[in-house]
């Protein structure tokens, strides 16, 4: 959990998202994961949840690691436009289209989402 925390701090900095901390199911499923990629996997893990969380708490939705492995998004294997890409149209989706709520999900200005969004041609 501090490790964790750590991350969030540092990462809700960097993206000037105002998320503050996990609610008590996600705390569980973090100490309830196995970790396989160690370190470097919570770090990915709470970096992506501090993009995609709705409110000042990361919930377990947030952090994906209930997906079973065979309907897990591999990043690994994606160049990075792929994943914002991807991230974009997922923040869209969740925001019902909503811009506004979309660029500040991501952390962007609403005219840099808009420039993204045409730059992957999404509509």
């Amino acid at each position: 959990p501090l490790l964790a925390g750590h991350f969030l701090q540092r990462y809700a900095k960097r993206y000037r998202k105002p998320v503050t901390g996990f609610d008590s199911a996600c705390l569980q499923a973090l100490l309830d994961y196995a970790w396989p990629g160690n370190v470097r996997e919570l770090d990915h893990t709470i970096e992506r949840s501090v993009l995609m969380a709705g409110d000042s708490d990361v919930r377990p939705s947030d952090l994906r690691l209930d997906v079973k492995k065979e309907h897990a998004l591999d990043t690994d294997k994606m160049t990075m436009e792929e994943v914002e890409k991807h991230m974009i149209r997922q923040a869209m989706s969740r925001a019902g289209g909503d811009i506004s709520k979309a660029a500040k999900t991501l952390g962007l200005s609403r005219a840099a989402l808009y420039r993204r969004l045409e730059k992957h041609e999404i509509n």
